[in-house]
C-alpha cells in the first residue's frame, strides 16, 4: 500500500512537477515579453500559489502519515486473523475473522477520508487563487488596451497565455503538496452483520462409529500419499490414541476427520454419513480440535481463550487454575486484557500452550 502511494502521489506527481514548471518558464516569458507590466502580477500570483498550501501541508503530511499507518495496521490484522483461520474455523467462529478484519478496514478508510478532506481542501484553495489570478490578468490586459498601451486582440492572446502559465503553476502547487505529504511515508521506510452459508445435513453426538474407507491422502507437493489405503473404525464413547514416528500422518488423519482436509481417494463417514454432504459447522460443532501449534491472536487475553463467548470471570479464573495460568495472569500489566503479540511471540511456548 505504501509503495502504490508513493508511485502514484510520489513518483507520478514528481513528473506532473517538472512539466508544470517547464510550462511556467515557458509562458511566463511570453507573457512578459508582451508588456513587462505583467511581471508584477505573475510573481504575485506564483507567490501566493505556492505558498497557500503550506498553510496546511504539516496537517496534511500529518493525514498522510495516519493513513500509511492504519494501512500497515490493517495488513497486519488480515494477516494476523488469516493465520489463526483454522483456529476459528474448527471453534465455529469465521464471523470474527470478517468482523476483525471489518473494524481494522473501517479505521483504514476514515483515515483516508480524513486525508482527503485536507487534500481537497487544499486543492480547493489553489484553484480559487488560480482564478483570482487570471481575473487580475485579465482586468489588467482590458486596462492597458483601454489606455492603448496594449493591442484589443493581443487581451485574447495575454488571456491564453495567462491561463496557461496559471494553470502551470496550480499543477506545481499541487504537485508540490502531493509530494509533501508523501515524505513521511519515505520516513517510515528509513461492523457488518454477516451470514454465513450453511450447506449439507445437519448431524448430532456420534451414535455408532466413525468409519474410514480406503482412505488416500496425498500433499499437493509430493509423489507419494502420506496416508494409503487407510481402513479405520472409532466406535462411540470409546477413547484411542494414534501413535507414530514423526512425519507418517498423525496430524494428517487428525486433520481429516476434522475436515480441515479433504481425502484424495476414499471416504470418511459419521454414523454411515458421508462428510461431503454434512453440514461443515455442524460437525465441528460435535468435534474439539486443539493444534500442536496453537495460534495466539493479536488480541487480550480474555479473547484468546473465550474467541469472543461471553463467559464469566468465575469460569474463566476456574479454567485458568486447571491450566495453571493463575500466576501468569496476574503477572501482566492489564490482567485478562493485557494484547498479546501475534501469535503470542511475547510470552513462552509453555504458557502459550495452556492457553
Amino acid at each position: 500500500n505504501d509503495m502504490n502511494t508513493i508511485n502514484q502521489q510520489g513518483l507520478r506527481y514528481f513528473s506532473y512537477m517538472i512539466q508544470a514548471i517547464w510550462q511556467v518558464l515557458l509562458s511566463a516569458i511570453v507573457l512578459v515579453n508582451y508588456q513587462i507590466s505583467f511581471l508584477p502580477t505573475v510573481t504575485l500570483a506564483a507567490t501566493a500559489l505556492l505558498i497557500v498550501p503550506l498553510l496546511y501541508r504539516k496537517r496534511l503530511a500529518r493525514a498522510a502519515a495516519e493513513f500509511s499507518h492504519q494501512n500497515e495496521r490493517l495488513n497486519k490484522k488480515i494477516s494476523d486473523v488469516l493465520a489463526g483461520f483454522d483456529t476459528l474455523l474448527m471453534a465455529n467462529r469465521q464471523t470474527l475473522l470478517i468482523n476483525r478484519i471489518t473494524h481494522a478496514s473501517d479505521e483504514t478508510g476514515q483515515a483516508n477520508l480524513h486525508y482527503m478532506q485536507f487534500d481537497m481542501f487544499t486543492q480547493f484553495l489553489i484553484n480559487l487563487v488560480n482564478l483570482a489570478s487570471q481575473l487580475a490578468l485579465l482586468i489588467q490586459a482590458g486596462l492597458l488596451a483601454y489606455q492603448h498601451q496594449l493591442a484589443v486582440g493581443a487581451v485574447v492572446t495575454i488571456y491564453s497565455l495567462g491561463g496557461s502559465t496559471f494553470s502551470g503553476l496550480t499543477l506545481l502547487s499541487f504537485s508540490l503538496t502531493t509530494l509533501k505529504s508523501v515524505k513521511p511515508i519515505f520516513k517510515k521506510f528509513g461492523a457488518a452483520a454477516i451470514t454465513l452459508p450453511s450447506t449439507g445435513q445437519k448431524i448430532g453426538p456420534l451414535a455408532h462409529a466413525l468409519k474410514i474407507k480406503q482412505l488416500d491422502f496425498t500433499y499437493g507437493n509430493c509423489r507419494e500419499p502420506i496416508l494409503r489405503q487407510l481402513n479405520l473404525t472409532i466406535s462411540a464413547l470409546t477413547k484411542i490414541a494414534v501413535v507414530g514416528a514423526s512425519g507418517r500422518g498423525k496430524t494428517t488423519l487428525v486433520k481429516l476427520l476434522t475436515g480441515l482436509l479433504q481425502p484424495t481417494h476414499g471416504g470418511i463417514y459419521w454414523d454411515q454419513m458421508p462428510y461431503p454432504e454434512i453440514d461443515g459447522g455442524s460437525l465441528r460443532n460435535q468435534i474439539t480440535y486443539i493444534d500442536q501449534s496453537p495460534y495466539l491472536f493479536n488480541a487480550s487475553i480474555r479473547f484468546n481463550i473465550t474467541l469472543g463467548d461471553p463467559f464469566t470471570d468465575r469460569q474463566l479464573n476456574q479454567v485458568l487454575t486447571l491450566c495453571q495460568l493463575t500466576t501468569f495472569v496476574a503477572n501482566q500489566p492489564h490482567g485478562l486484557e493485557t494484547i498479546l503479540s501475534q501469535n503470542g511471540s511475547n510470552i513462552s511456548g509453555g504458557t502459550k500452550t495452556r492457553l
